[in-house]
């Protein structure tokens, strides 16, 4: 598999405090997963176009990396289910609860609205306009 290695020195360690957005992150994450799927769908949708995702479960989120999410898939021509884990980054650190949920309700509209465009110019295409 792929692994990413890091490391830091034992002054930066001392220094380093827990990300604020962890400890609160998997009651957001459960909330999503429970009452939003489809604008988890969505954003999943916006940022990685085609995919073709039928699930999404976020498993965490934190300040600097966004929301960590279980996908599964169904690509074109197979029915044979592909599921793997992606990282969905915020466009900014996210400071507090109050701004996590900023970000995710501007994820899910921007998502929304550019789905809506790809739809309106599908229909375009196919009708003609009027």
């Amino acid at each position: 598999g792929f692994a990413r290695e890091e490391s830091i020195t034992p002054e930066e360690y001392k220094v380093a405090s827990p990300d604020k957005i962890s400890e609160f992150g998997v009651h957001i994450a459960s909330h999503m997963n429970d009452d939003h799927h489809e604008s988890t769908i969505g954003i999943i949708e916006s940022q990685v176009p085609g995919i073709n995702a039928s699930e999404a479960v976020i498993t965490s989120i934190d300040s600097t990396g966004g929301i960590f999410v279980k996908v599964t898939r169904s690509p074109v021509g197979s029915e044979e289910k592909q599921t793997f884990n992606m990282r969905l980054p915020f466009p900014r650190e996210a400071k507090d609860r109050n701004d996590v949920k900023a970000i995710m309700v501007a994820s899910s509209s921007e998502a929304y609205f550019q789905k809506l465009k790809q739809t309106n110019t599908s229909t375009t295409k196919h009708t003609g306009s009027i």
